[in-house]
């Protein structure tokens, strides 16, 4: 009964947070993805220059493995949070197998130029 007398204070409808540029939530699949295939060995690590800033870089091309199995990762969700009109919180899970993992991130809008033709760029990157 007390459950019924408890009610938001956000009316029905209100969005909770600002809608997100659909370029980010491209951006976050091709980022993710391209990440994983470097990692995996499939790409070479100087594309994660497009993607990612210098430090991600170097962590992700130091991960590298040369995977000759099957066992390549496998994006099986990635999603965006907005946290501000230049910010989103990246999360999702992908594939190696039959084993599932957990990956977040945090996604930033950049200045496109050179290399980062997206206008956005991978900050932080967890994968589990």
């Amino acid at each position: 009964m007390a459950a019924d007398r408890i009610r938001s204070r956000i009316p029905l409808g209100t969005p909770l947070s600002p809608d997100i540029d659909p370029s980010a939530h491209r951006f976050a699949d091709l980022a993710v993805r391209l990440v994983l295939e470097v990692v995996d060995g499939r790409r070479p690590d100087t594309q994660l220059s497009t993607v990612l800033t210098p430090a991600l870089v170097t962590t992700f091309s130091a991960a590298r493995h040369a995977r000759s199995d099957a066992d390549s990762a496998v994006v099986l969700r990635a999603r965006l949070q907005t946290r501000d009109a230049r910010t989103a919180e990246l999360f999702g899970s992908y594939a190696r197998g039959h084993r599932v993992f957990a990956m977040a991130g945090r996604v930033v809008r950049a200045p496109a130029r050179g290399h980062n033709r997206h206008g956005w760029v991978i900050t932080t990157l967890w994968l589990g």
